[in-house]
Order: C-alpha cells, then structure tokens, then sequence
C-alpha cells in the first residue's frame, strides 16, 4: 500500500516464514531489501532467492546475521545506513518453544517469548526511528515531506483473542500492538503529517515448520 521501487527496506527476522516471503515480494517490486535474522543458514538461503527475483541489476540485496535482541548490535548495523532505510518490517518471532498452560512452562519461557516476539521489534524500530526522527529534524518540513517512512509491525491475533496454551506468547504480541499505538502517536510530534507512518498487522495460523514444532 505505499512504494517501495528504488527504495531501501529492512526486514527484520527476514530470512524464514512471514518475513521470507515479505523479503521476496519486496525485491520483486524493486526495493533494495536488506535481510537481518540469526541463522546465516536462512539467510544464505534467501539471498540466493531474493538475487533471483531482482527486477534490476542496480538493487541493492543484503544480509546480517544479528541478534535481534541485544540492543547495541541493532543500533551499530542501522546507523551504518544512515538515513537510507524508508521502511521497516518487523517479522521476527515465533512461540515453538514456550507453548503450554501458564502455571505449568517454566519462567524461562515468559521471559524468551517477550524478548524474541517484543524486544526484537521494539530495539529495530527504535534504532530506525531514531534516524528518521534526527533527520526529519535536520531537514525541516519542506525537504521532510519528499517521502514517507513505513514501520510495519507484524502481532498476532493472539494478542487479540484469548488462547488456552499461549500465556506466554499472547502478551509478547499484545505488547507489539500497544507499541504500535504508541509510536503512531509520538510519530505525529515530526513534521510534516505523515512523514512516518506506523502500521500493524494480526495474522493468524502460518503453517511453518515452527507450528508443526
């Protein structure tokens, strides 16, 4: 729902499922699509595919292996895009490991669900925001208005519908649509009006090698 042809995207948690095939659908309408998850296995992977679908020979096809939770790491590889990045996709996650009644998964499963579903989303936007906010702020309203920056959160409709079994998991992505809310109110304090936009979507079952998990 907005362009992307010639424009610098990231996907983060890019290189399997929702964020494999959103990678994809990008390069395939010209973006340059930078790729960052952990396994460099996946990731080899979809560059090979993304190179593969290119419609130029210009477009930039990239990939990093990060860990979407340590917040320094996120911050050094966005600041070595300056202000290129125009749009962000947030597609990290998953609940494989932490499915189970509240009272009976370990503490541990609490904890690694919000970071893998919540933190790896919220320290990327964050980074990116930040660029876009100091640029935004550097330009004025006049230059700031060229173009528009996309952040695209994906949460669940865990996080909207209660499930017996995802206590752990519900929260991680009820939290994602809460920072959605948040962010597309502070993005209105940067000229000009919608010079960052702030979107969120709630899927439901993708059959992955995750839910078989």
């Amino acid at each position: 729902m907005f362009d992307v042809q010639g424009n610098y995207a990231l996907v983060a948690g890019g290189s399997k499922g929702l964020g494999r095939e959103i990678s994809l659908a990008l390069v395939k309408r010209g973006a340059h699509v930078t790729v960052i998850a952990r396994s460099q296995d996946a990731l080899d992977r979809i560059k090979v595919d993304m190179e593969a679908v290119r419609v130029h020979g210009d477009q930039v096809i990239g990939i990093q292996s990060l860990d979407l939770t340590n917040s320094e790491e996120v911050s050094r590889f966005v600041q070595t895009f300056g202000n290129k990045i125009t749009a962000l996709f947030c597609t990290a996650g998953g609940t494989d490991e932490e499915v189970g009644h509240f009272v009976d998964i370990p503490a541990t499963s609490i904890q690694s669900c919000m970071e893998k579903n919540y933190l790896t989303a919220a320290f990327v936007a964050q980074a990116v925001m930040g660029t876009w906010t100091t640029e935004l702020k550097r330009v004025g309203e006049c230059d700031g208005a060229q173009k528009s920056r996309h952040i695209v959160f994906t949460a669940s409709t865990a996080a909207l519908v209660a499930v017996p079994g995802y206590a752990a998991y519900s929260p991680s992505k009820a939290a994602i649509r809460a920072l959605a809310d948040s962010l597309r109110q502070e993005s209105l304090m940067y000229p000009p009006a919608g010079a960052i936009q702030v979107h969120c979507s709630f899927p439901g079952t993708f059959y992955t090698d995750s839910f078989y998990r």
